[in-house]
Protein backbone atom coordinates (compact mmCIF):
# COMPACT_ATOMS: atom_id res chain seq x y z
CA UNK A 1 0.00 0.00 0.00
CA UNK A 2 1.44 3.41 -0.91
CA UNK A 3 2.58 5.51 2.04
CA UNK A 4 0.25 8.38 1.15
CA UNK A 5 -2.79 6.21 1.98
CA UNK A 6 -1.63 5.58 5.54
CA UNK A 7 -2.24 7.93 8.43
CA UNK A 8 0.76 8.94 10.48
CA UNK A 9 0.16 6.64 13.46
CA UNK A 10 0.19 3.55 11.19
CA UNK A 11 3.51 4.32 9.49
CA UNK A 12 6.69 2.84 10.94
CA UNK A 13 8.96 5.85 11.44
CA UNK A 14 11.55 3.91 13.45
CA UNK A 15 14.20 4.34 10.75
CA UNK A 16 14.12 8.13 11.09
CA UNK A 17 16.66 9.16 13.73
CA UNK A 18 19.15 11.99 14.10
CA UNK A 19 17.17 14.07 11.60
CA UNK A 20 15.31 17.34 11.61
CA UNK A 21 11.68 16.50 10.96
CA UNK A 22 9.29 19.22 9.82
CA UNK A 23 5.81 18.01 10.59
CA UNK A 24 2.64 19.55 9.22
CA UNK A 25 -0.24 19.93 11.68
CA UNK A 26 -3.50 20.40 9.80
CA UNK A 27 -4.64 17.27 8.02
CA UNK A 28 -1.50 15.40 9.10
CA UNK A 29 -1.76 15.04 12.88
CA UNK A 30 -5.21 16.54 13.44
CA UNK A 31 -8.11 17.77 11.33
CA UNK A 32 -7.84 21.29 9.90
CA UNK A 33 -7.86 23.93 12.64
CA UNK A 34 -8.39 21.41 15.44
CA UNK A 35 -6.39 21.19 18.67
CA UNK A 36 -6.71 17.57 19.75
CA UNK A 37 -4.68 14.67 18.38
CA UNK A 38 -5.60 11.03 18.89
CA UNK A 39 -3.67 9.06 21.50
CA UNK A 40 -2.12 6.95 18.71
CA UNK A 41 -0.86 10.05 16.90
CA UNK A 42 0.54 11.52 20.13
CA UNK A 43 2.38 8.29 20.96
CA UNK A 44 3.87 8.10 17.45
CA UNK A 45 4.99 11.73 17.51
CA UNK A 46 6.46 11.55 21.01
CA UNK A 47 8.49 8.54 19.90
CA UNK A 48 9.61 10.40 16.76
CA UNK A 49 10.57 13.47 18.85
CA UNK A 50 12.65 11.31 21.22
CA UNK A 51 14.96 10.39 18.30
CA UNK A 52 14.86 13.57 16.21
CA UNK A 53 14.50 17.33 16.29
CA UNK A 54 10.83 17.66 15.40
CA UNK A 55 9.37 21.01 14.34
CA UNK A 56 5.66 21.57 13.89
CA UNK A 57 4.71 23.84 11.04
CA UNK A 58 1.31 25.06 9.95
CA UNK A 59 -0.08 27.61 7.55
CA UNK A 60 -2.98 27.97 9.98
CA UNK A 61 -2.24 31.26 11.75
CA UNK A 62 -2.93 30.32 15.35
CA UNK A 63 0.41 30.43 17.13
CA UNK A 64 -1.08 29.66 20.54
CA UNK A 65 -2.73 26.49 19.22
CA UNK A 66 0.43 25.40 17.38
CA UNK A 67 2.61 25.96 20.47
CA UNK A 68 0.13 24.05 22.66
CA UNK A 69 0.23 21.05 20.31
CA UNK A 70 4.05 21.20 20.22
CA UNK A 71 4.19 21.22 24.05
CA UNK A 72 1.86 18.23 24.20
CA UNK A 73 4.12 16.30 21.84
CA UNK A 74 7.40 17.54 23.31
CA UNK A 75 8.78 19.17 20.18
CA UNK A 76 9.51 22.59 18.70
CA UNK A 77 7.14 24.94 16.90
CA UNK A 78 8.14 26.91 13.80
CA UNK A 79 7.26 30.56 14.27
CA UNK A 80 7.60 32.63 11.10
CA UNK A 81 5.51 35.07 9.07
CA UNK A 82 6.18 32.93 5.98
CA UNK A 83 3.93 30.13 4.75
CA UNK A 84 4.85 26.77 3.27
CA UNK A 85 5.88 26.09 0.52
CA UNK A 86 8.07 29.21 0.87
CA UNK A 87 11.59 28.00 1.65
CA UNK A 88 12.01 30.91 4.10
CA UNK A 89 10.01 28.81 6.59
CA UNK A 90 13.10 26.60 6.80
CA UNK A 91 15.19 29.59 7.91
CA UNK A 92 13.13 29.78 11.14
CA UNK A 93 14.79 26.54 12.24
CA UNK A 94 18.13 27.03 14.07
CA UNK A 95 21.14 26.62 11.79
CA UNK A 96 22.52 23.71 13.83
CA UNK A 97 19.38 21.68 13.00
CA UNK A 98 19.39 22.66 9.32
CA UNK A 99 22.61 20.68 8.75
CA UNK A 100 21.04 17.35 9.76
CA UNK A 101 19.12 15.18 7.29
CA UNK A 102 15.75 16.89 6.71
CA UNK A 103 12.42 15.06 6.49
CA UNK A 104 9.09 16.76 5.80
CA UNK A 105 5.94 14.84 6.76
CA UNK A 106 2.61 16.15 5.55
CA UNK A 107 -0.67 15.44 3.85
CA UNK A 108 -0.53 17.94 0.99
CA UNK A 109 1.60 17.47 -2.10
CA UNK A 110 1.20 21.09 -3.23
CA UNK A 111 2.24 22.55 0.12
CA UNK A 112 4.35 20.07 2.06
CA UNK A 113 5.73 18.20 -0.95
CA UNK A 114 6.71 21.37 -2.79
CA UNK A 115 8.21 22.78 0.42
CA UNK A 116 10.31 19.60 0.83
CA UNK A 117 11.49 19.85 -2.77
CA UNK A 118 12.47 23.51 -2.32
CA UNK A 119 14.61 22.79 0.75
CA UNK A 120 16.07 19.52 -0.55
CA UNK A 121 14.27 17.33 2.00
CA UNK A 122 12.79 13.87 1.87
CA UNK A 123 8.97 14.11 1.70
CA UNK A 124 6.71 11.56 3.35
CA UNK A 125 3.09 12.06 2.27
CA UNK A 126 0.61 10.61 4.71
CA UNK A 127 -3.12 10.02 4.63
CA UNK A 128 -5.17 13.06 5.52
CA UNK A 129 -7.14 13.48 8.73
CA UNK A 130 -10.41 15.21 7.93
CA UNK A 131 -13.50 16.29 9.78
CA UNK A 132 -17.11 16.91 8.84
CA UNK A 133 -16.45 20.43 10.18
CA UNK A 134 -13.77 21.19 7.54
CA UNK A 135 -14.42 24.51 5.81
CA UNK A 136 -15.50 24.47 2.15
CA UNK A 137 -12.23 26.15 1.12
CA UNK A 138 -10.29 23.36 2.84
CA UNK A 139 -12.34 20.66 1.12
CA UNK A 140 -11.72 22.26 -2.29
CA UNK A 141 -8.00 22.61 -1.52
CA UNK A 142 -7.87 18.91 -0.52
CA UNK A 143 -9.63 17.92 -3.76
CA UNK A 144 -7.21 19.94 -5.91
CA UNK A 145 -4.20 18.64 -4.01
CA UNK A 146 -5.36 15.04 -4.44
CA UNK A 147 -5.87 15.62 -8.16
CA UNK A 148 -2.39 17.09 -8.65
CA UNK A 149 -0.82 14.41 -6.43
CA UNK A 150 -2.46 11.66 -8.49
CA UNK A 151 -1.31 13.18 -11.77
CA UNK A 152 2.22 13.65 -10.42
CA UNK A 153 2.21 10.00 -9.33
CA UNK A 154 1.28 8.91 -12.85
CA UNK A 155 4.03 11.08 -14.34
CA UNK A 156 6.65 9.74 -11.88
CA UNK A 157 5.90 6.06 -12.62
CA UNK A 158 8.68 4.12 -14.30
CA UNK A 159 7.94 3.47 -17.94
Amino acid sequence: MPLHNLQIETIHLDNIHGATVILDIDGTITADGQVECSSGVLATLRDLAARNNVYLGSNYRNGARNRAIARRIGCFCIETPHLKPNSKVFEAIPACHRTQPIVVIGDKYLVDGLFARRIGALFIKVGRITSTDDRRFVKVAYFLDDLVSTIAGWLDRPR
